[in-house]
């Protein structure tokens, strides 16, 4: 018997303006301060004006890796609102 593996930990972002709803889900890594890429690091704490490494407290990084998404406004786009199912692109 082959042991399971355990499932990634799992986010949602949401976003809605007016009619306009985009979902987003995905699988999240946790990885520590040192581990991302300096460039990368450091383009993050450009855009947000944050930057974690330089915070005292224990702080990760969250890499979400999107498996599904979902757009749409009103009832008779809910057929067609799925655009990427299984992390491949459907749209």
């Amino acid at each position: 018997m082959i042991p399971s593996q355990p499932e990634p930990p799992r986010s949602r972002a949401e976003r809605r303006r007016a009619r306009d709803v985009t979902t987003i889900d995905g699988d999240v890594e946790q990885l520590e301060l040192d581990e991302l890429l300096a460039e990368r690091a450091d383009a993050f704490a450009a855009r947000v004006g944050f930057d974690p490494r330089a915070s005292a407290g224990r702080m990760r990084w969250c890499r979400v890796r999107p498996q599904g998404a979902q757009a749409g406004r009103e009832v008779d786009e809910l057929a067609e609102r799925q655009l990427m199912r299984g992390g491949r692109w459907l749209a």
